[in-house]
């Protein structure tokens, strides 16, 4: 996923719904990570609508986020 969005950053809320349906079904990398999850789906919806927050600094936290559980899956 962090590969996918790194390459091109308009893929982000397709990566972040597949997120938030991952926290709905309880299957997050980590016990405690879904409420990250859904975040970033919901927020980067408004965000790209104009409504509220920067949608690029959104996506710049989704990366860490995916980038820290990639490097944590790959150990």
């Amino acid at each position: 996923m962090h590969d996918v969005v790194a390459h091109d950053r308009d893929q982000a809320l397709r990566i972040a719904e597949l997120l938030y349906r991952m926290a709905l079904d309880n299957d997050g990398p980590h016990e405690g990570d879904e409420p990250d999850m859904w975040y970033f789906y919901d927020a980067i919806d408004i965000a790209a609508d104009g409504i509220y927050g920067d949608e690029e600094q959104l996506i710049d936290e989704m990366l860490q986020f995916l980038k820290a559980h990639s490097a944590q899956s790959e150990s």
